[in-house]
């Protein structure tokens, strides 16, 4: 199979000399196009000198930046280009791929609704939810509410799917059930979920009386006026400009692809920052009691790498408390910080995936702290400190003795079809797997941190796009008395998409001869 970067042509390699800002003989330096709605002010000009020094040298196609501080918008501009083959300039309004921000603006949706009436956090989700929708083999699915949804521990598996086609999208629904609708790990142990929050969307339809996109725009997006933001699933607005993510210099997936769950601009999302930070810039999406309830289950955030719950972490560092909602899409970084003791919101988008070199994280995070330097003195250098501590910030433990020795179940795919899975923990750390009809292999990267036993291997399971063929499988299991349940995510990506796809395992101990 043809992979989608050796198909692009001399033409694109062309434009992306000419994004670079150089001829091919690297002689020449073009200008970078700059966008603003709101006007850098002197503070913010030696940040914006090195943000148009970058985005010239090629390192990333385009950066949007905004800040809002005490409900006025301070600044607000775009730097390069949405679309470099297509010559197409990024605006503040342009959109990037939310990622994971999409769970932030999922929970204020959610929020609003408990501030509407029309739900509870303590509300049983299967009271809005069809038959079928959400199940579990072992758990009961009637216990878990609104707030186990919300908080992620709901038992829910991690998942994703971004078919480039949007006709080959299935309906969300069809999609849950066959993948995150089902329970695989104990209600209230926490466990990161894409699909908690999908889940959530049916939830807040059938509680509102309306489609969740309609709920949205009406209870959300209008309030905060965030005007340029949507959900893909449900189209895109009328004159809407979706930047294209990059990967290595070349789009991440097929020009007009889909890619993204949601879609948000700066301009949308310095005012939900602002909301966040407890000073909006026009009117408020939430209730000052629901704007404390999302943050106050924001999980505390040790390591850049650790788990959190609606997007949202809240970091301290030694002199300054913020929150921060993140998200890494399909070729697409994206950041908004908010610190409520000042009232301030910072948010940077980049549409390239890119470390930076002389800060330890990705490029727009290094502009982030770099304008938060200028309202709060020493926040970079402690930001810069906090990120090399958790480099080295590990809480993984020894795997339990109770995981020794053989374990047999099953595998239940995404039809509902079931094969036979055997596992085995040896006393030396080797864990082996076996699905089958399958050869044994063995779990590599195998680790216990935070009562899950987590790994990855090689192995022959049915996907959507292709029902028969080798994946990469992650695994993450917990102990739960006398068995394990947990899932298989299928991972992988081909012309079609990207797809991260969990299936129920569960494995209790061999009967006894």
């Amino acid at each position: 199979m043809v992979s989608l970067r050796q198909r692009f042509t001399a033409a694109s390699v062309a434009a992306l000399l000419a994004f670079a800002g150089c001829t091919e003989d690297g002689s020449a330096q073009a200008s970078v196009p700059a966008t603003a709605t709101v006007a850098a002010d002197a503070r913010f000009e030696s940040v914006r000198t090195e943000i148009l020094e970058r985005v010239g040298a090629g390192d990333i196609p385009s950066l949007s930046v905004a800040v809002a501080k005490d409900g006025v918008i301070l600044w607000e501009e775009a730097f390069g280009w949405a679309d470099v083959e297509q010559d197409l300039p990024a605006t503040p309004a342009t959109g990037y791929a939310a990622a994971s921000i999409v769970k932030t603006v999922t929970s204020v949706g959610v929020l609003k609704a408990v501030d509407l009436g029309v739900l509870s956090l303590e509300t049983r989700a299967v009271d809005h939810l069809q038959v079928g929708d959400l199940t579990s083999r072992y758990y009961d699915v009637g216990a878990i509410t609104v707030r186990d949804l919300l908080t992620m521990s709901a038992g829910v598996p991690q998942g994703f799917k971004f078919n480039y086609d949007p006709d080959r999208d299935t309906p969300l629904r069809d999609s849950l059930r066959a993948h995150g609708g089902q329970v695989v790990f104990p209600p209230g142990s926490f466990y990161y979920s894409n699909y908690s929050h999908e889940l959530l969307e049916l939830v807040v339809e059938d509680a509102y009386d309306a489609g969740f996109d309609e709920f949205m725009r009406t209870e959300v997006f209008a309030p905060l006026e965030m005007t340029s933001s949507y959900y893909t699933s449900y189209g895109s607005p009328d004159g809407a400009v979706a930047a294209t993510g990059y990967v290595d210099g070349l789009p991440a997936a097929p020009r007009g692809a889909k890619a993204a769950v949601m879609r948000v601009s700066a301009h949308d999302l310095v005012r939900m920052g602002a909301m966040l930070a407890g000073a909006p810039v026009e009117g408020s999406a939430l209730s000052e009691e629901m704007r404390a309830k999302l943050l106050e289950t924001a999980f505390d955030m040790p390591a850049p790498r650790a788990d959190y719950a609606h997007g949202i972490w809240r970091r301290d560092l030694e002199s300054y408390a913020y929150f921060i909602a993140d998200g890494w899409g399909v070729g697409s970084v994206g950041e908004v910080l908010a610190f409520p003791d000042h009232g301030l919101a910072i948010v940077t988008l980049m549409n390239g995936r890119k470390r930076d070199d002389t800060f330890p994280g990705m490029i727009n995070a290094k502009y982030s702290a770099l304008i938060a330097e200028q309202f709060l003195p020493g926040f970079y250098d402690q930001m810069v400190a906090a990120n090399e501590a958790g480099r080295t910030f590990d809480t993984r433990e020894p795997v339990p003795a109770a995981f020794l020795g053989d374990w047999a179940g099953a595998v239940r795919d995404y039809r509902g079809e079931k094969s036979g899975v055997v596992m085995t923990f040896q006393a030396d750390g080797d864990v082996h797997v076996k699905l089958e009809g399958r050869p044994r292999t063995l779990l590599s990267g195998v680790r216990y941190d935070q009562e899950l036993l987590r790994g990855a291997f090689v192995g022959w399971l049915s996907v959507e796009s292709e029902p028969d063929g080798y994946h990469g499988v992650n695994v993450a299991l917990r102990l739960d008395g006398d068995r394990l349940t947990g899932s298989f995510e299928a991972n992988y990506a081909d012309d079609t998409g990207e797809f991260g796809l969990p299936n129920l395992v569960w494995l209790e101990r061999p009967a006894a001869d």
